[in-house]
């Protein structure tokens, strides 16, 4: 059932219903709290007691932080204000801990999250006009509600996977289509379905606003959410991942070994040229390129591996996701070492669309994976491993017309070079590595 909620929640998001999705994220708490727990438990500790231990390790916050976070608690007394009230806002006054009273509580309403979340606190003095007051300490909290919903759905959608054993859901809910159809195979079809999955299978039949006699019938519709719900969360996971885990990250990759792809790159790029590095990480490859001259774009999805660039570099890095580069014929070459392998295939064609209007005529596209047919999650992060055969699936649905060797005649992209690699950190795992260099392809105009 937590199923059907997220999608109904992600349903809302995309058609900008941002305090209905609001309000279906913080009820799922409840839910999976009231799973977590014993009946006897108290309503706000199960709530906050699960949201600590499933939703809270996935933010970028610290409990031993001083600036506010997006503690159970905090998101509890939302949920209080929000749901009662009707108000999206927090009532300082409820909350117990001292790092979460905050003095002004925004939500930021839009269709791409720029800004995660942001907390702080900061003087104003009042010594000159009541200096009896002195000065006032204000704390606020900035959160996206986008991201607030797609954290809180996506730890909860895990919860049930792991957990169906553990909820009950006793009901009942039917579709206007069993009750008025004169139609015996739909009859018959939907009261089969009753029998394998009473709510799931009506009310996924429900949103998808008609009921297909053959979904129906070898229950097909509840396993397409899941599979759609599962496709979000291992990215939202790595994300997060990469935030928690990034000095870790950076002290272990930076001192890889790359200049074999490297020189393979820089080959085909003329002097002083802009390289756009996609998923810079560390920051290691971007150094080097600027070292050599380069006019060096670092971008990255991760907030905590941007900081790591930026501090080893000197230079600002983009915090974003491929999905919102907007550049259009700006670089001479992209480098996406050990980044688009975090991508799932399905999606792949469309980022290498966004990479191709980045690049400027004639530019230069350079990609590695991890070596393998999986589609898998692994420590935590998301892993799409490529092959030969497999990339040449890619590109023909991005628009290419592939052929042994992975030499492309029409489309984005031509392929000019393909090899595979043996791992190039200093530890020595046996790790395979396919890489890539494709060279834009022009449209070319009859006059």
């Amino acid at each position: 059932m937590i199923d059907i909620y997220v999608n109904d929640l992600h349903h809302a998001l995309k058609n900008r219903c941002y305090f209905s999705a609001l309000a279906l994220a913080l009820a799922l708490p409840d839910i999976c709290g009231a799973a977590e727990f014993s009946d006897d438990t108290p309503v706000a500790k199960r709530y906050i007691g699960w949201y600590d231990k499933y939703v809270f390790p996935y933010t970028s916050a610290k409990k031993d932080e001083d600036a506010p976070a997006l503690t159970g608690e905090l998101v509890y007394n939302l949920r209080n204000t929000f749901l009662h009230q009707g108000s999206p806002t927090v009532n300082r006054k409820k909350i117990k801990a001292e790092r979460e009273q905050v003095d002004r509580f925004i939500l930021l309403l839009g269709d791409v999250t720029k800004v995660w979340q942001l907390s702080s606190s900061y003087g104003v003095d009042l010594r000159q006009v009541a200096p009896e007051i002195g000065v006032v300490h204000v704390r606020f909290f900035l959160v996206d509600i986008s991201y607030l919903c797609n954290l809180i759905s996506s730890a909860a959608s895990e919860y049930y996977a792991d957990n169906q054993d553990k909820f009950s859901f006793d009901f009942s809910v039917d579709i206007q289509d069993h009750f008025f159809s004169r139609d015996p195979s739909v009859v018959d079809a939907v009261n089969q379905s009753i029998e394998k999955d009473p709510i799931g299978t009506l009310i996924n039949a429900k949103l998808n606003n008609k009921v297909n006699v053959t979904d129906i019938r070898e229950g097909n519709l509840t396993k397409s959410i899941l599979k759609r719900l599962k496709s979000v969360s291992p990215l939202l996971k790595t994300a997060f991942y990469y935030d928690n885990h990034a000095k870790e990250y950076a002290e272990l990759t930076v001192k890889a070994d790359m200049s074999p792809a490297y020189d393979r790159f820089l080959a085909y790029l003329p002097a002083g040229a802009a390289i756009l590095d996609a998923g810079c990480g560390s920051g290691r490859d971007s150094l080097c390129f600027m070292k050599k001259g380069y006019d060096v774009t670092m971008l990255d999805a991760s907030e905590g591996m941007c900081k790591c660039a930026e501090e080893l570099t000197g230079q600002k890095a983009l915090c974003m996701g491929f999905d919102e580069i907007e550049f259009a014929d700006r670089f001479d070459g992209i480098w996406a070492c050990a980044s688009l392998l975090h991508v799932p295939e399905k999606e792949l064609e469309n980022v290498l669309a966004i990479f191709h209007r980045a690049l400027k005529r004639d530019g230069v596209l350079y990609a590695s994976w991890k070596y393998g047919e999986a589609e898998r999650m692994d420590g935590g992060r998301f892993y799409c491993d490529m092959t030969e055969e497999k990339l040449r699936r890619v590109l023909a649905r991005a628009g290419l017309k592939a052929r042994a060797g992975l030499e492309a005649r029409e489309g984005l992209f031509d392929c000019l070079e393909c090899w595979v690699a043996e791992d190039a950190l200093p530890s020595g795992r046996e790790q395979r590595w396919l890489n890539v260099l494709l060279g834009k392809k022009v449209k070319q105009t009859v006059e």
